[in-house]
């Protein structure tokens, strides 16, 4: 996943004993991010995965869910990832697989 995200540009890589992943100096977005690793569905589908759901033939949620969608897109794409880490930096903190 790292060395897929680094050849999008959203991280850089360096070889040998002492290399690694870094977040490059230009700022993506976390939206940039999700778009690359799992398409613009989260963005645009249905909010219960119907295939057929649309503005002309909406499921139960789908006015609401509409509104969600593009309140959680534009925090999304105002947010960088230098952002992220900068407002964490004095905290250490880690992604734990389960």
């Amino acid at each position: 996943m790292l060395w897929g995200l680094s050849k999008q540009g959203f991280l850089k890589s360096s070889k040998g004993r002492y290399g690694g992943f870094l977040f490059p100096k230009d700022a993506k977005t976390l939206a940039d991010i999700i778009i690359a690793i799992d398409g613009d569905k989260m963005f645009k589908g249905c909010g219960v995965g119907l295939a057929y759901c649309s503005d002309i033939n909406p499921c139960p949620i789908h006015n609401e869910y509409k509104t969600a969608r593009s309140l959680m897109y534009n925090i999304y794409k105002k947010t960088t990832l230098n952002q992220f880490t900068e407002k964490n930096h004095e905290t250490k903190f880690f992604l734990k697989r389960e």
